[in-house]
């Protein structure tokens, strides 16, 4: 991989007109949400461990915050895949 080539960006004022341009040079584009989604997914978890009144170790709510990631790049991955092999 070349260092000075990103291989993935977020731009949140990109418009989806643009994003061909990321597809032509093979760069992944990620929607700002999905790019902010680890810092409002802490804060949903958060929210659901003080209603339920539970302590969650650091293990366990980064287990949680990992699942949600995953999940997240799962389905830009295969949106970007499918538009890369649409060339759109």
């Amino acid at each position: 991989m070349n260092a000075t080539r990103p291989t993935s960006v977020s731009v949140p004022w990109c418009a989806w007109s643009q994003v061909s341009v990321f597809h032509e040079n093979k760069i992944m584009y990620v929607p700002g949400k999905a790019s902010n989604a680890g810092g409002v997914a802490v804060s949903g978890l958060e929210m659901a461990q003080n209603s339920q009144r539970e302590h969650w170790t650091r293990k366990t709510t980064d287990e949680y915050l990992q699942k949600i990631m995953r999940d997240i790049y799962g389905q830009i991955s295969a949106d970007e895949y499918e538009s890369l092999e649409q060339g759109t």
